[in-house]
Protein backbone atom coordinates (compact mmCIF):
# COMPACT_ATOMS: atom_id res chain seq x y z
CA UNK A 1 0.00 0.00 0.00
CA UNK A 2 1.49 3.38 -0.78
CA UNK A 3 1.26 6.21 1.60
CA UNK A 4 -0.03 9.58 0.27
CA UNK A 5 2.81 11.54 3.28
CA UNK A 6 5.73 9.49 4.78
CA UNK A 7 5.63 8.58 8.00
CA UNK A 8 8.16 11.34 8.74
CA UNK A 9 6.77 14.09 7.13
CA UNK A 10 3.06 13.49 8.70
CA UNK A 11 3.23 15.60 12.48
CA UNK A 12 4.73 18.29 10.71
CA UNK A 13 1.85 18.02 8.14
CA UNK A 14 -0.72 17.96 11.30
CA UNK A 15 1.45 20.90 13.03
CA UNK A 16 0.75 23.05 9.55
CA UNK A 17 -2.96 22.37 9.44
CA UNK A 18 -3.33 23.00 13.23
CA UNK A 19 -1.71 26.10 12.78
CA UNK A 20 -3.98 27.07 9.79
CA UNK A 21 -6.73 25.96 11.44
CA UNK A 22 -5.92 28.36 14.75
CA UNK A 23 -4.79 31.56 12.36
CA UNK A 24 -8.19 31.09 10.28
CA UNK A 25 -9.96 30.87 14.03
CA UNK A 26 -8.24 34.08 15.13
CA UNK A 27 -8.61 36.48 12.16
CA UNK A 28 -12.14 35.10 11.85
CA UNK A 29 -12.49 36.47 16.04
CA UNK A 30 -10.96 39.32 15.44
CA UNK A 31 -13.48 42.51 14.72
CA UNK A 32 -13.39 43.49 11.17
CA UNK A 33 -16.55 46.72 11.03
CA UNK A 34 -17.90 48.70 13.54
CA UNK A 35 -21.18 49.58 13.26
CA UNK A 36 -22.39 53.29 13.91
CA UNK A 37 -25.78 54.66 13.70
CA UNK A 38 -28.76 52.89 12.24
CA UNK A 39 -31.91 54.73 11.27
CA UNK A 40 -35.01 52.26 10.67
CA UNK A 41 -38.03 54.21 8.80
CA UNK A 42 -41.37 52.59 7.62
CA UNK A 43 -43.61 53.34 5.14
CA UNK A 44 -47.71 51.45 4.72
CA UNK A 45 -45.30 49.51 2.21
CA UNK A 46 -41.54 49.21 2.69
CA UNK A 47 -39.38 49.47 5.92
CA UNK A 48 -36.00 50.96 5.11
CA UNK A 49 -32.45 50.81 7.28
CA UNK A 50 -29.78 53.46 6.90
CA UNK A 51 -26.81 53.30 8.43
CA UNK A 52 -22.67 53.63 9.28
CA UNK A 53 -19.97 51.00 9.77
CA UNK A 54 -15.74 51.61 10.10
CA UNK A 55 -13.68 49.41 8.81
CA UNK A 56 -11.42 48.63 11.80
CA UNK A 57 -9.70 45.70 10.21
CA UNK A 58 -5.46 46.48 9.42
CA UNK A 59 -6.06 46.29 5.83
CA UNK A 60 -8.66 47.57 3.16
CA UNK A 61 -11.94 45.24 2.86
CA UNK A 62 -13.99 44.74 -0.86
CA UNK A 63 -17.05 43.00 -1.32
CA UNK A 64 -18.59 43.45 1.66
CA UNK A 65 -22.54 42.85 1.48
CA UNK A 66 -24.72 43.71 4.29
CA UNK A 67 -27.65 41.24 5.23
CA UNK A 68 -30.78 42.71 7.36
CA UNK A 69 -33.31 39.52 8.76
CA UNK A 70 -36.49 41.15 9.95
CA UNK A 71 -37.69 39.22 12.32
CA UNK A 72 -41.09 38.89 14.66
CA UNK A 73 -41.30 39.20 18.37
CA UNK A 74 -40.40 35.49 18.61
CA UNK A 75 -37.26 36.09 16.73
CA UNK A 76 -38.60 33.95 13.70
CA UNK A 77 -36.98 35.44 10.61
CA UNK A 78 -39.81 36.97 8.56
CA UNK A 79 -38.12 37.88 5.57
CA UNK A 80 -34.31 38.75 4.70
CA UNK A 81 -32.93 41.92 2.70
CA UNK A 82 -29.46 42.66 1.40
CA UNK A 83 -27.55 45.97 0.61
CA UNK A 84 -23.91 46.73 0.01
CA UNK A 85 -21.87 49.51 1.45
CA UNK A 86 -21.60 52.47 -0.67
CA UNK A 87 -17.75 52.56 -0.49
CA UNK A 88 -16.37 49.58 -2.05
CA UNK A 89 -13.37 49.02 -1.72
CA UNK A 90 -13.17 50.18 1.85
CA UNK A 91 -9.80 51.55 3.23
CA UNK A 92 -9.13 50.55 6.54
CA UNK A 93 -9.89 53.12 9.01
CA UNK A 94 -12.57 54.39 6.88
CA UNK A 95 -16.18 54.98 7.15
CA UNK A 96 -18.73 53.91 4.85
CA UNK A 97 -22.77 54.08 4.55
CA UNK A 98 -25.15 51.31 4.01
CA UNK A 99 -29.17 51.48 2.87
CA UNK A 100 -31.38 48.33 2.76
CA UNK A 101 -34.95 48.49 2.00
CA UNK A 102 -37.52 45.32 2.87
CA UNK A 103 -41.48 45.05 2.48
CA UNK A 104 -43.56 45.97 5.58
CA UNK A 105 -45.39 44.39 7.82
CA UNK A 106 -46.95 44.50 10.99
CA UNK A 107 -45.36 41.57 12.50
CA UNK A 108 -42.09 42.56 11.72
CA UNK A 109 -40.62 43.78 15.33
CA UNK A 110 -36.64 43.71 15.05
CA UNK A 111 -34.00 43.22 12.68
CA UNK A 112 -30.72 41.70 12.84
CA UNK A 113 -27.81 42.75 10.42
CA UNK A 114 -24.89 41.02 9.08
CA UNK A 115 -21.93 41.56 7.45
CA UNK A 116 -20.49 39.17 5.03
CA UNK A 117 -17.05 39.13 2.83
CA UNK A 118 -17.24 37.78 -0.82
CA UNK A 119 -15.03 35.03 -0.31
CA UNK A 120 -14.45 35.48 2.87
CA UNK A 121 -17.39 34.59 4.73
CA UNK A 122 -18.78 36.45 7.82
CA UNK A 123 -17.15 39.67 9.10
CA UNK A 124 -17.37 40.19 12.89
CA UNK A 125 -18.80 43.67 13.80
CA UNK A 126 -18.64 45.56 16.97
CA UNK A 127 -21.20 48.03 17.92
CA UNK A 128 -19.77 51.25 18.39
CA UNK A 129 -22.76 52.07 20.56
CA UNK A 130 -21.74 49.45 23.47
Amino acid sequence: MKRLFPCNLMPLFITLALLSVAATKSQAQRPSLELGEVKATATPTTISLVGEVTNISPSSLSGVSVFCDFHNGAGKVLQTSQGHLETDPLPKGKTSEFKISGKSSPDIKGYNLRFVRLFGGPLVVTNKKK
